[in-house]
């Protein structure tokens, strides 16, 4: 928020409305979008953390019992989340497709298969990485009057689709596993007790000249920016 006028600035010369992005905004937000749903797939897919067996029984378990609360439940519940809150570009026979298009690629093939570390099993990784970034890339539409919630620059619907599917693998096998929380618990401790050690450091009268200089000089650009905002 200390680059409030610099971004008041820049979205000057860009003619939207107050809730509608800018075409760089646009842009950056898509291109954030098939990085994000392809390429943390594959760093986890090497390191062995993303398994066949739970995604193909999420996926297999929706396509069989769509519109339920059974197996596959949660997918069901982003299915209905995206219907509730992004009804101007949900479809539901797009999500259907979508679900069995990611099922079929990465379950029945990416995943198929452990990553080992093999030319063979790069050559499976970097496939499945261009065969989707040209397909989510020819998706990219452009658009002169967009609805509000969207941009003049946006994914067409079974991309913006697919985006979401894989997007929800990544974060319901990755990101929301309880061994990995437990990892960041203890990270966000770690880095919680070094901002405070920083902190009294710095306040401390007889010490805080011994500080690194570099350091120093970040809390005072910080400082600054919070107090021009809070003006």
């Amino acid at each position: 928020m200390s680059e409030l006028d610099d971004l008041v600035d820049c979205r000057a010369v860009f003619p939207v409305g107050p809730w509608q992005q800018t075409l760089e905004a646009a842009v950056m937000d898509t291109a954030d979008d098939i990085a994000y749903a392809i390429h943390d797939l594959e760093d986890f897919h090497r390191v062995g953390v993303l398994q066949q067996s739970g995604v193909a029984t999420e996926l297999t378990g929706w396509a069989k019992h769509a519109g339920e609360y059974g197996p596959g439940s949660d997918l069901e519940r982003l299915r209905r989340r995206l219907r509730d809150k992004d009804g101007w570009a949900f479809d539901d026979d797009a999500f259907a497709a979508a679900v069995a298009r990611v099922r079929d690629d990465l379950v029945d093939g990416l995943l198929a298969v452990p990553f080992d570390g093999s030319m063979a099993g790069e050559r499976t990784v970097a496939e499945f990485s261009a065969r989707w970034t040209s397909r989510l890339v020819a998706g990219v539409t452009v658009n002169g009057d967009p609805p509000v919630r969207s941009a003049h620059v946006a994914l067409a619907t079974a991309q913006w689709h697919e985006v979401q599917v894989l997007k929800f693998v990544n974060s319901y096998f990755i990101l929301e596993r309880p061994d990995l929380a437990m990892l960041q618990r203890g990270q966000e401790r770690t880095i919680e007790q070094l901002v405070t050690g920083f902190d009294d450091w710095l306040s401390d009268p007889t010490d805080a000249l011994r500080a690194p200089r570099r350091l120093a000089d970040l809390v005072s650009a910080a400082a600054y920016g919070y107090e021009r905002l809070v003006k």
